[in-house]
């Protein structure tokens, strides 16, 4: 084999190898000598990310890539509704069910000294302060906690699932009433075009049939001349329901005189009024001119 074809075969498989010597050679939470003598660590010295572990606390200090390695859950899938999904999958309710909380795997949990887990010659300057506790209260508190973000992980996830079938449900729906509503239309439409040709037919059958009666001569008037005669005075009547004539009854002149107080001349008493008085002025002086021209005539 040439250099040529040594240069193009290839490195999947050596860049695995290399990355499994990698994962050998250096395990988490463990610290070489060289990389202690780098940071100026002796062999008991905690570092210090470790105490700002600590300041997180025991589920949220933890590294979540190694937590969610160490998880063994029983459903993995995550299901995404969409309008391909046939209605027994969206009708079907199982999943609103809260799925079963992951299990922490307690051989994939990896050690941290002063975190959790420690010995006795351990230089820890948070001694009496922070306290260690055993490895297998360390995985019972990592399963409580696991536990209780699953629980509302879970709520979320039902509550969206509901949603997501409501609004394929609804689409389905409108989707149908539109096919429903397309067929009305279309059937309306042929009923319409049959009801036209019906009446069209009707209309020249009975076309036809005029044609064929023999025709008679409409009567020819001259202008101006009345095309009908009522001898006599007409008189408006009225008919009820049945076609009966209604007699139109008119009151008496009787009728029309009650509550009336009858005229009567009558003449006043003492008079009043200035054209009486004008009267009655005009008169006196005509009396006494009167007598003025008899006494001389006398004299």
């Amino acid at each position: 084999m040439n250099d040529k074809q040594q240069q193009h075969q290839p490195t999947g498989r050596i860049s695995q190898v290399t990355e499994q010597q990698q994962e050998a050679k250096f395990k988490p939470g463990r610290l070489s000598q060289n990389l202690r003598k780098a940071l100026s660590l002796g062999p008991d010295d905690i570092p210090e990310w470790v105490y700002r572990m600590r300041r997180l606390g025991f589920y949220r200090g933890y590294p979540p890539g190694y937590l969610r390695k160490s998880l063994k859950r029983e459903f993995a899938t995550l299901k995404i509704y969409s309008e391909d999904h046939n209605q027994e999958e969206v009708d079907n309710d199982d999943d609103e069910e809260a799925r079963p909380a992951p299990t922490i795997q307690s051989e994939k949990v990896h050690f941290y000294m002063g975190f959790n887990k420690t010995y006795g010659a351990l230089r820890d300057r948070e001694r009496g302060r922070f306290e260690v506790p055993p490895f297998d209260i360390f995985c019972e508190m990592l399963q409580t906690e696991v536990a209780r973000d699953h629980e509302g992980t879970e709520k979320i996830r039902i509550r969206e699932e509901r949603h997501q079938r409501s609004e394929l449900r609804k689409i389905r729906e409108q989707q149908k009433e539109e096919e429903e509503q397309q067929q009305r239309d279309s059937a309306e439409k042929v009923e319409k075009e049959v009801t036209v040709d019906q009446t069209i037919s009707e209309v020249a059958a009975a076309a036809a049939a005029v044609e064929e009666k023999p025709g008679t001569p409409e009567p020819v008037g001259r202008m101006g001349e009345s095309i009908s005669e009522f001898i006599g005075t007409p008189i408006f009547s009225r008919r009820d329901v049945t076609g009966t004539w209604i007699e139109d009854t008119v009151p008496s002149l009787e009728a029309f005189s009650v509550g009336i107080v009858p005229f009567e001349a009558k003449e006043e008493e003492k008079p009043r009024g200035i054209f009486k008085k004008i009267m009655s002025t005009l008169k006196g002086i005509t009396g006494r001119n009167s007598g003025d021209d008899e006494m001389k005539k006398k004299e």
